[in-house]
């Protein structure tokens, strides 16, 4: 999307198919949220195929003329809670349906704004120049920083134990070093990746659609929706 302001252009669905990506070479889940980060669309929709694998799905064909039941939450944690919520309000909505009618799509709507890249990172420019500073403090070359790196890295104005705070909640294993592939979200190692796919890995058993998104507002939401569905 270089050159292009944020609305001009927008991607619903993609997938990487043939000779170039075996299968497992690229998982549905983590593309979607890069779509959702990068700011090529607001909103993705994935669904399980039939070996319960998690797909993109086409919004348009997903939806088209069918009432849908979104619950909205960044699901930290799922609980059975969201499960029973969306049974019931299943249950009540199928009831005012008249015969013939289609039954309503329960949608879990996982809000992931906390990933959402600003627009000077989301271009490939911004992705670039944050990449370069994490090389930049990598003295030796070796691909991965100290500890004493990462933190020259950080706002100059939080303290020193603010600073060790940081650091050693990334160095879980207290190795003393962080691989520069882990600190940047772009690769499928780093830490919002694995982040975002256990929340995922969590959501897989309750079988329900998901759909990613970084709209702050339920308006929003609906706005988006309505494009898809002229069903309540």
């Amino acid at each position: 999307q270089d050159g292009l302001s944020e609305g001009r252009l927008e991607v619903d669905y993609m997938s990487f198919e043939g000779p170039g990506f075996p299968k497992g070479s690229c998982d549905p889940r983590l593309l979607a949220a890069r779509m959702v980060q990068f700011r090529v669309t607001p909103c993705i929709m994935l669904e399980p195929d039939e070996s319960g694998a998690y797909q993109q799905v086409v919004p348009n064909d997903a939806m088209y003329k069918t009432p849908v039941i979104v619950q909205r939450s960044r699901f930290l944690p799922v609980t059975n809670t969201h499960k029973e919520l969306m049974e019931a309000a299943g249950r009540q909505i199928s009831a005012t349906i008249q015969e013939g009618g289609r039954p309503p799509k329960c949608i879990l709507n996982m809000q992931i704004e906390d990933m959402l890249r600003g627009p000077e990172l989301a271009s490939a420019a911004g992705r670039q120049s944050r990449l370069a500073k994490f090389v930049e403090a990598d003295a030796d070359k070796d691909g991965q920083l100290t500890t004493d790196e990462l933190k020259s890295l950080l706002n100059p104005k939080l303290s020193e134990e603010e600073k060790n705070e940081i650091v050693s909640a990334l160095d879980f294993d207290n190795k003393g070093k962080l691989p520069i592939d882990f600190l940047t979200s772009t690769s499928t190692t780093s830490l919002v990746a694995r982040a975002f796919l256990d929340r995922f890995d969590m959501l897989q058993p309750l079988k329900f659609p998901v759909m990613l998104s970084a709209l702050q507002s339920d308006q929003d939401l609906a706005t988006y929706l309505a494009r898809y569905t002229n069903q309540q």
